[in-house]
């Protein structure tokens, strides 16, 4: 017994041994070559290119994207737009750069993995310059306009992960290969970009980023500038949204608002609606979020157009109490657009995309669901159903008709459904009258061959703004949306646990029939608005608003 335990723990050993050896070759191996990569310079590397006339920004990404270099400049120093000519084949980098010096009058210089371009300054003959790699400790103060300390200011090395922040009183201290560029950026301030050109000390002062200082969000009672608003909001922009071409507008928020949770149950077309949660569940009812469609709450999220929205906002705290207790939940604010002054603008959106099924999942086919039959009835202590022939002939596929072998999902889906999204718009005024006009057109496929699911949908929005005088302003918004709906006489859970059990050696005659039972529903919804403003000592608004649904 204690010799076994003995031979076991000696070769348990040899084996740890062997393994820890193996570990630390490849270790030297891998830092052995990336040694060898750091050491390659332009002088090395080999590069193809055909530019003929095109923007130095351009020549800059083709040699970024073919090697691992990356080139630092000051913005305002250097003119990325004029032309370059590179015609060039397996030529080294260094020679490349050297003619693109002789045509735009820069500098280059390789610091590790940088390439600094600087003007080209004096009788300095070398164009093109490789660098051994030096380090410089830098320090200095940001501050800003009024001379008062950045605390926490973020200082970084661009194109790098290095960086440090100020502390209390504004001061740094950082170490980086001289030749780099130091990147001082500030909440509220314009970033800065600079290069260390062999200083030690280096003193910033960061402007004011106006356009972060005059951003406004939508709350429940107007409009607040974002820098001063104290409450938990979320925002995105109707141009973010429409980036994502689904059907349904409640499935293009996944991951878009922060705190805001989105569940899709099915992906049935016009069944396919998202469960929208705001900071998880907070009532025992519904905990559906509250949807206000320009200052109207209680609307439909779901159908909505993105083409016709500006911005969407949600409120996640006491920010959303105007609303009382239906805003329990949170409150999803949606500012449609509105036209403003200056020519008439018309766009055109199309849109043409296709679905198919992620995963389906692999079944048995004729001999395997056959030969399982058997061996139950063996086990069971029965004959066997069919005979080993039968068996063969099903395997062999020579005979379709008399032994099929019916793959059910290759039968009843097809491989790709169509979806189809176009939209109008039309917008302009002038200083007295406004319009912003919209027509969309959506329609989409179910995954059934010859499908008896299909949605279709055709919407209008009108949004009409007019200026009586200095005092008072009228609004007349009108909206509509037919909705058809096509589905089987089975729920889609049905069908597909139907495809499931379906029996491989059966022809699949029904199953390409499906189609002809259908259940169609299609109705119309149209939504108008009224609005008046008024403005003489404060401003009031009155809003007036009917709502009528034809269902056919």
């Amino acid at each position: 017994m204690e010799n076994n335990l003995r031979r076991q723990l000696i070769m348990l050993s040899k084996r740890l041994i062997f393994a820890f050896l193996v570990q630390l070759f490849l270790c030297t191996v891998i830092l052995a070559n990336t040694g060898n990569a750091q050491l390659k310079n332009i002088e090395e590397v080999k590069i193809s290119m055909n530019l003929q006339e095109k923007s130095l920004a351009q020549f800059f990404k083709q040699v970024e994207s073919k090697t691992d270099f990356k080139f630092t400049y000051t913005d305002n120093l250097i003119d990325l737009k004029q032309p370059v000519s590179v015609e060039e084949n397996n030529t080294s980098l260094y020679d490349v750069l050297a003619m693109v010096s002789m045509q735009t009058n820069l500098r280059f210089v390789q610091v590790n993995e940088n390439i600094h371009v600087k003007l080209l300054t004096g009788n300095k003959r070398n164009t093109v310059e490789v660098m051994e790699l030096q380090e410089v400790t830098v320090s200095g103060k940001v501050i800003d306009e009024n001379g008062d300390s950045l605390p926490g200011a973020t200082i970084t090395v661009f194109g790098t992960a290095t960086g440090t922040i100020t502390d209390i009183e504004g001061n740094y201290s950082i170490t980086v290969p001289d030749g780099s560029v130091l990147i001082f950026s500030f909440i509220g301030y314009e970033p800065i970009r600079v290069p260390v050109d062999n200083r030690s000390q280096i003193n910033i002062t960061l402007k004011t980023d106006m356009s972060s200082l005059e951003e406004v969000v939508v709350v429940g009672y107007g409009e607040q500038r974002k820098v001063t608003f104290t409450g938990s909001v979320a925002s995105v922009s109707g141009e973010a949204i429409r980036q994502t071409p689904v059907t349904n507008f409640s499935n293009s928020l996944v991951g878009r608002l922060p705190g805001l949770s989105s569940v899709t149950r099915s992906g049935e077309p016009g069944n396919d609606n998202s469960i929208i949660r705001i900071r998880g569940t907070n009532t025992l009812g519904n905990n559906g979020a509250l949807v206000v469609v320009d200052g109207i709450p209680g609307r439909d999220l779901n159908r909505i157009d993105p083409n016709s929205i500006e911005t969407i906002t949600v409120l996640k705290d006491a920010s959303a109490a105007i609303y009382g207790a239906q805003a329990a939940n949170g409150v999803i604010l949606i500012t449609t657009k509105r036209g403003s002054s200056g020519k008439t603008k018309i766009e055109i959106n199309m849109n043409q995309g296709f679905n198919r099924p992620t995963r389906i999942p692999k079944m048995a086919n004729s001999e395997q669901y056959l030969t399982m039959l058997n061996e139950i009835e063996m086990y069971q202590g029965r004959p066997q159903r069919f005979s080993d022939e039968e068996i063969m002939n099903y395997r062999e596929g020579s005979d379709p008709w008399r032994y099929p072998d019916t793959d059910w999902f290759n039968e009843v889906l097809k491989p790709w459904s169509s979806q189809t999204y176009n939209t109008l718009t039309v917008s302009g005024g002038n200083e007295n009258f406004n319009h912003f006009l919209m027509l969309g057109a959506k329609s989409q496929d179910g995954y059934y061959e010859n499908s008896a699911t299909k949605y279709g949908q055709y919407d209008f929005r009108s949004n009409l703004d007019g200026k009586i005088n200095e005092n008072v302003r009228i609004g007349f918004d009108l909206a509509g949306r037919q909705e058809n709906r096509n589905f089987p006489t089975r729920s889609a859970g049905n069908i597909f646990r139907a495809i499931m059990r379906g029996k491989p050696h059966i022809h699949a005659h029904v199953a390409r029939h499906i189609h002809q039972i259908l259940r169609i529903r299609g109705h119309w919804i149209t939504k108008m608005l009224l609005q008046l403003h008024f403005s003489v000592l404060h401003q009031f608004k009155q809003i007036s608003c009917g709502r009528f649904r034809i269902i056919e």
